[in-house]
């Protein structure tokens, strides 16, 4: 039978679980081309920024694999999640050819994957979320809307170069 400390660090682990497989859909999943089942998200968005894109972008995945290292995950497994962000940045770097690699091949969905199989053997009776259905967190997307829109003025300004 479970003890009262170990229902807490389960329900710690369902919530940290939840809250990350959210802000792998918002940087995966947010958006459908319509007609489409061809889904993308702010990595993919913030990746078509020239010069800067593809590395704010790898900033913004390195919060799951933070997250997976603060709670005890593996070495071998961080290694397996920091591959699928070096390769979709490092491709990325490839004008079109990486924005088109950035779109189907969803590094923070895979890794969240990753974390949840690891997290799920080492917790035989923990229950972990599936990926949730994009449409939440639209207050993330007007940040990060809000965020370009204004690194875009300055740029125009000319205050930063492309």
């Amino acid at each position: 039978m479970p003890q009262p400390a170990d229902l807490n660090k389960q329900q710690q682990l369902q919530k940290l679980t939840r809250r990350l497989d959210r802000y792998a859909s918002l940087l995966d999943n947010k958006f459908r081309i319509p007609g489409t089942r061809i889904r993308f998200g702010w990595d993919a968005i913030i990746g078509l920024i020239p010069g800067l894109g593809d590395s704010i972008a790898l900033l913004l995945s390195a919060v799951i694999l933070i997250e997976a290292k603060r709670i005890g995950a593996p070495k071998s497994l961080l290694l397996k999640m920091a591959g699928n962000m070096g390769l979709e940045w490092l491709i990325g770097l490839v004008p079109i050819l990486g924005d088109i690699f950035d779109v189907y091949w969803k590094a923070n969905i895979r890794n969240m994957d990753l974390l949840k199989q690891h997290l799920s053997r080492e917790n035989a009776n923990l229950a972990l979320p599936e990926t949730p259905v994009p449409g939440r967190g639209w207050y993330w997307s007007l940040i990060i809307i809000g965020g370009l829109f204004l690194y875009l003025v300055v740029v125009s300004l000319g205050q930063i170069p492309l």
